[in-house]
């Protein structure tokens, strides 16, 4: 008995170091990890390296203490054992996650350090590209695993600490691992899509948003683009107008298009193939009249609205346009909205302006490329593509697939959940929506069946001058408006299956848009008034039942691209029996509902989750 007394003593404090020199261990690597964040947020890839290595070396030096065959007694505890079998497993996680993306800083801060010749201005670096895509796949694959068997542990039985940083983990790393994944599949083609393979060639077109298009705005200025390894190069702007229309519709892209919008003319000229709301469906049709016309196919559209111009000058300080001179920031969006207009009579000279400003726009863009400063031309980029400012296309499935999955590919993407859009179509013929500002109001309620209604009111205000700037800005182009009067052709798009139990007009045509439900209204805004237009939706499976009991409402919203924004209101009505959680970032619980007001553009996500009052804590 003395023996084995001895024996337990000795294991106790073996056993008591291995726990406790592993638990000091796990502080470090969390502390490392910290670190590495930190120095991540600075841009320093080699202090981010060196902290993760540091992190990846403790957490599998925890692992294995912990693991040791010492603390098997202690693994088979009853909750105390869970949580050291919890504890072992996302330390091996950790260790395996960090040894490619180890890797991955490592070749990061080496391309940084780099002194090879990227090829100068209007480059991009594609070699650099295919260096990254290795390490990033890796690592994606590494986290997802690593997401996967945390979130299959179960969460009875840990201690509130350990349940804490399991909930912790995933709230981190199952966002991180989608965004690794959708980097990797981006570093796969963007080589690709940049000529590292074979010369390309691509459309690049300007929109203007002081007319509005259901994707972006009208089609003005093009010029080609050629790019081979990376090296671009673009031809001279030309004006869309110039181009005559059609004699003969093209095919179009997909039935509901042709059914849709054949009678606006998008078969037949640019200026009306984006009423769409489906930008690469808008894209094929340009490419079908740019072949219709006789010029050779080309693999695919880039577009860019007057948002990017504003864009571009404010982080290269201004626009340098010949014949102009440099637009300060604050100047671009109004020049190319309307003061280009007034500033020259002959029609020449206006398009001929217009198209340098394009000109100049993606010249600082090459230029930004060759930027020190990635990281804020990164931001810029994906803040562009975030909303909807720069749309890509390429007649590569498997490319335009992954464009459409992080959002730059412009795609519609109707789902079966509680959506909504408010598109306008200018039809007025001038440029008015430079002036037009809007509010949207989108009420969600719950039906007991899991579908949703939905109250969603815009309110539209012109506030246009009728005098003071060019008929060719203010018009009137058709005989019943005035000077600076507005006529739209106002969509609503909702989600897949959607009913709509109410629309302006009485029951006016629903249709087809590219998978979403849709209906059309003719709207006129005078200058100097407000309109508003009020429509009632249902969804199927507009909500969803959580695992716990609770309930969560995927609302999304997608708000159109315009020169000011739109100011918009979600709503979702609190359920009987039920207490709102996880508020979204800004979003505020009174008067029972959830309520998320702001101003923007682009897709709007706004998850908004219940639970059960007891599960709550609510009264």
């Amino acid at each position: 008995m003395v023996a084995l007394g001895a024996v337990l003593v000795v294991w106790g404090v073996a056993a008591g170091v291995l726990a406790g020199t592993a638990a000091l261990e796990l502080r470090e690597t969390r502390a490392q990890l910290s670190a590495t964040e930190r120095a991540l947020r600075s841009t320093d890839l080699s202090g981010a390296r060196a902290s993760l290595a540091r992190a990846t070396e403790g957490a599998g030096t925890a692992a294995s203490r912990l693991g040791s065959p010492l603390l098997a007694p202690a693994r088979a505890l009853p909750v105390v054992g869970d949580d050291l079998r919890f504890t072992v497993r996302l330390s091996e996680r950790l260790h395996e996650v960090g040894a490619p993306a180890t890797e991955l800083l490592a070749v990061a801060s080496a391309i940084v350090h780099d002194e090879r010749d990227s090829g100068g201005v209007g480059v991009v670096p594609v070699a650099y590209v295919q260096e990254l895509t290795p390490p990033l796949r890796a690592s994606a694959l590494a986290l997802r695993r690593a997401v996967n068997d945390v979130g299959a542990t179960a969460e009875h039985g840990l201690l509130g600490p350990v349940l804490d940083v399991r909930t912790q983990f995933l709230e981190v790393a199952g966002p991180a691992a989608e965004l690794l994944e959708q980097a990797a599949d981006v570093a796969e083609v963007v080589p690709g899509f940049f000529g590292a393979d074979e010369p390309r060639r691509y459309l690049l077109v300007a929109s203007t948003l002081s007319e509005l298009r259901g994707s972006s705005g009208l089609l003005g200025s093009y010029a080609l683009l050629e790019v081979s390894d990376g090296a671009l190069r673009f031809g001279e702007f030309h004006d869309s107008g110039d181009d005559p229309w059609l004699a003969r519709e093209v095919g179009g892209p997909a039935d509901w298009y042709v059914e849709r919008w054949s009678r606006v003319g998008a078969l037949r000229h640019w200026h009306s193939a984006n009423f769409t709301a489906d930008f690469p469906s808008a894209a094929r049709t340009v490419l079908q009249q740019w072949e219709a016309r006789g010029n050779e196919p080309v693999d695919g559209v880039i577009l860019a609205d007057s948002r990017t111009f504003v864009g571009v000058a404010e982080r290269s300080g201004g626009l340098d346009v010949p014949g102009i001179g440099t637009l300060e920031p604050h100047r671009v969006q109004e020049f190319v909205g309307v003061e280009a207009y007034g500033v020259f009579d002959d029609q020449e000279q206006r398009k001929a302006v217009l198209g340098a400003v394009a000109a100049a726009t993606f010249t600082e863009l090459l230029a930004l490329l060759e930027d020190e400063d990635v990281v804020a031309t990164a931001e810029l980029l994906a803040g562009l593509a975030r909303e909807g400012s720069v749309r890509v296309y390429s007649v590569d499935e498997d490319t335009q697939r992954v464009f459409d999955q992080v959002g730059v590919g412009g795609a519609l993407a109707a789902a079966p959940q509680e959506f909504a859009g408010i598109l306008v179509n200018n039809v007025a013929g001038n440029k008015v929506d430079y002036f037009g500002e809007r509010r949207v109001h989108h009420e969600v309620s719950l039906r007991p069946d899991g579908g949703t209604r939905a109250r969603i009111e815009a309110t539209f205000t012109n506030t246009a001058p009728t005098d003071g700037l060019p008929d060719y800005v203010l018009g009137p182009t058709v005989d019943h408006l005035g000077p600076g009067d507005n006529e739209s052709l106002v969509t609503l798009v909702c989600g897949t299956g959607c009913q709509i139990l109410h629309a302006p007009g009485g029951a006016p045509a629903r249709g087809n848009e590219a998978g979403a439900t849709a209906v059309d209204v003719r709207l006129q805004v005078p200058a100097g008034t407000s309109r508003s237009l009020s429509f009632t939706t249902q969804t199927p499976h507009g909500w969803q039942r959580r695992d716990d009991g609770g309930i969560e409402v995927p609302v999304r919203h997608l708000l159109q691209t315009t020169v000011p924004g739109v100011t918009y209101t979600i709503e979702v009505r609190v359920p009987r029996g039920y207490w709102p959680v996880d508020l979204p970032e800004g979003a505020e619980h009174a008067d029972g509902r959830v309520r998320l007001d702001g101003h923007g553009v682009g897709d709007l996500e706004v998850p908004v989750r219940f639970a059960r009052l007891a599960a709550a804590g609510g009264s």
